[in-house]
């Protein structure tokens, strides 16, 4: 009886530590999800306030938003992580 209470408090300790973060995992994930669904499916809102930054900053923002531009994702992972 002991053996079987022992055994079943390390199974809910050990699923409690993998658990215990599934709710902020679901919030970030859907938070991630929504703010990528925007940038897909989005409308570049740069292209509206880029003539209210200062000159070297509204030419910048442009070329790093843009579609079909030098994303500046895909420049880090190849400065960073060293991919294609």
């Amino acid at each position: 009886m002991f053996k079987l209470i022992r055994t079943l408090l390390n199974w809910i300790n050990r699923s409690g530590q993998w658990l215990g973060f599934l709710g902020l995992r679901m919030l970030l994930g859907w938070e991630f999800f929504e703010s990528g669904r925007e940038k897909f499916q989005g409308e570049n809102w740069f292209a509206d306030i880029h003539d209210k930054f200062p000159y070297p900053f509204s030419l910048l923002l442009l070329i790093l938003s843009g579609p079909g531009k030098l994303s500046l994702d895909a420049w880090i992972a190849r400065r960073y992580l060293g991919k294609a």
